[in-house]
């Protein structure tokens, strides 16, 4: 657990960085991809072909993110239950999240409310 937490810890610092420093959250709902931090940090894994990979990760309890416009917000539950297994069916694809977003640490989180799947844009 603890090389998890350093692990968040050192992504989110990275990521800050790269943005040129702390972004204030974002307000209302998030529109971003479902992944499992462990995957993403460790070999870039992300999008459909990162899916059924992200979705075991999730499953065995890995950390789990939204990433939006470029932004991680580690996903986080106030009734101290694991966001897991709600966001597990949705790995990989993008969703649409509400609840009160924070930085804290340089650290972007968002305490889950509401998951839905981003629905596909028809083209004309």
């Amino acid at each position: 657990m603890r090389s998890i937490v350093t692990l968040v810890l050192l992504l989110s610092t990275h990521i800050a960085s790269a943005h040129g420093g702390a972004h204030e959250p974002a307000s209302g709902p998030l529109v971003g991809e479902v992944i499992d931090l462990t995957c993403y940090a460790s070999h870039a894994g992300e999008g459909a072909k990162h899916a059924k990979c992200a979705l075991d990760c999730i499953k065995k309890g890995n950390p789990v993110a939204i990433l939006a416009k470029g932004v991680l917000y580690a996903v986080i539950s106030s009734d101290h239950e694991s966001p897991n297994a709600r966001l597990a069916p949705f790995a990989g694809k993008q969703v649409v999240v509400t609840g009160e977003q924070s930085e804290k640490a340089g650290m972007h989180f968002i305490d889950l409310q509401t998951v839905v799947e981003q629905p596909a844009v028809k083209k004309p």
